[in-house]
């Protein structure tokens, strides 16, 4: 099995969890992602460096897999694989009321008002009342 690492892997030591904790697997396997993971009206989104895009579940199962493998003291069995992807798919749920664009956590302005560009974020008011662009990075 190759050990190679997709962009949204981090290299973190192999903690041995419980198997049977789907709980405590799942907030390992959140907080060693690169990028942050969430799921709007029963679809997976990831951060790419500059917004929010689509993610496959199966994608997210063989990212979980990979992780779960290096992370408990034997190879893991589908069904730790079943619970802990419910597990993550409960934590990171968001409200069925979060529209989209949205601030994730909340924001400074409402997000209608952003315009994005490849190199950051233009806040149209700041743009009309001081005469030019202050470019803002992207952020998750």
């Amino acid at each position: 099995m190759s050990n190679s690492r997709t962009q949204h892997e981090q290299e973190s030591p192999c903690l041995i969890l419980d198997p049977e904790n789907s709980s405590e697997i799942a907030w390992g396997f959140i907080h060693a992602r690169r990028f942050p993971l969430h799921r709007h009206q029963k679809l997976w989104w990831t951060w790419d460096g500059m917004r929010y895009v689509l993610i496959d579940e199966e994608k997210i199962r063989s990212e979980l897999w990979r992780w779960m493998e290096r992370q408990l003291p034997h190879p893991p069995k589908p069904k730790h694989l079943r619970d802990t992807l419910e597990v993550v798919r409960l934590i990171r749920t968001l409200p069925t009321n979060t529209t989209i664009p949205s601030w994730i956590g909340g924001g400074e302005v409402d997000p209608v008002d952003v315009i994005s560009f490849r190199n950051g974020l233009v806040f149209a008011d700041e743009y009309v009342r001081e005469s030019g662009p202050r470019l803002r990075p992207h952020s998750p």
